[in-house]
């Protein structure tokens, strides 16, 4: 799935609302392709007030890390050319636990074929205090994963089982516009009637809001309560992006649903 734009925005912001977060290690979790340049990483920064020392000369997984202030960045996948080759579905060696300040899913989890046994490693993975952001299919990417991955699984396992701390969600529509219109919304932007960051994505600004409340305008709506009558679709190929902070080092434990 790769580091899209609006992933770089939520990245960069939780990290300027994190500062005191440690930056030795980062690991992204997948072969990640960056679909955005200079000039993107240039507007987020103005956007967001990020100050930042050099602008990498090449983007990519790497040089996205270094960029953020990470000293070391590593990348994991079967596949590609990933630092490290791990199945993440597969017991961890020793040196992995509990050593990244943060860990990026760049779109791995909705691929593996026991989400359940990758979300614990994760968790495993990552330091206490470390931040844990997830990109991952909410619909649609037929042929192109296993599972649809529902916003109830990830703040069930996170927040709710084990402790972590909720820092961001977003659902995400792929942005499909004339060009015409794109030159409306940035000339609406420049003026500062409209943020593009938020034109085809909802922002969660509180956990719980896991029930599909309406799709309009190229958007989708969460709520916190079932809406009757239900929406009957969600557009296809729509992204889910989740943001925890770890609070301890206790083994994870998977959710359980228990009827009141």
């Amino acid at each position: 799935m790769g580091i899209e734009i609006q992933d770089a925005y939520s990245i960069i912001s939780l990290i300027k609302k994190e500062r005191n977060i440690s930056k030795n290690c980062l690991l992204i979790l997948g072969d990640a392709k960056i679909y955005f340049d200079e000039k993107g990483l240039i507007k987020i920064c103005k956007k967001l007030n990020y100050k930042f020392s050099k602008l990498p000369e090449e983007l990519n997984a790497f040089t996205f890390g270094k960029f953020l202030g990470f000293k070391k960045v590593e990348t994991l996948d079967l596949n590609g050319k990933a630092t490290l080759k791990i199945d993440l579905q597969r017991k961890l060696a020793k040196q992995l636990i509990s050593k990244y300040d943060f860990i990026i899913d760049a779109g791995v989890l909705f691929w593996c074929f026991n989400p359940g046994e990758v979300l614990k490693n994760i968790y495993k993975m990552a330091k206490k205090d470390a931040l844990i952001f997830h990109i991952t299919a909410l619909s649609g990417y037929f042929g192109r994963g296993y599972y649809n991955i529902h916003p109830k699984l990830l703040q069930d396992f996170y927040l709710i089982t084990n402790n972590c701390i909720f820092l961001h969600e977003a659902y995400r529509t792929k942005f499909r516009i004339s060009k015409f219109v794109y030159i409306f919304y940035r000339i609406l932007e420049i003026l500062k009637v409209l943020d593009f960051f938020k034109i085809n994505t909802f922002y969660s600004l509180n956990p719980g809001n896991i029930f599909l409340k309406e799709n309009k305008f190229q958007k989708i709506y969460f709520g916190n309560q079932l809406k009757q009558p239900e929406p009957e679709y969600i557009p296809n190929n729509s992204i889910l992006t989740f943001g925890c902070r770890k609070t301890n080092n206790k083994i994870p434990y998977e959710p359980i649903q228990l009827e009141k």
